[in-house]
């Protein structure tokens, strides 16, 4: 667990595009924006999670077509 933790930290703690984004919307005056921004973001991140733990990630990896889909829906989204 912990070489798993000290392999990740600086991953999670490399700012990306996401941060970028709302931090250029906050510094336009746009602090609702900037919110806007991190809770879609939050969210996203969540729904990847869910969808990795239900075993979907794993289907996605050995079809073309349900990649497609995740892509299509993740679009529309």
């Amino acid at each position: 667990m912990l070489g798993f933790v000290l392999a990740v930290t600086p991953i999670c703690l490399t700012p990306g595009a996401s941060f970028t984004l709302v931090t250029q919307r906050v510094a336009t005056g746009r602090r609702r924006d900037g919110l806007a921004v991190a809770a879609g973001t939050a969210s996203g991140l969540c729904v990847h999670a869910t969808l990795a733990a239900v075993g979907l990630c794993a289907v996605v990896m050995r079809s073309a077509e349900a990649f497609m889909m995740v892509k299509l829906i993740g679009a529309l989204y």
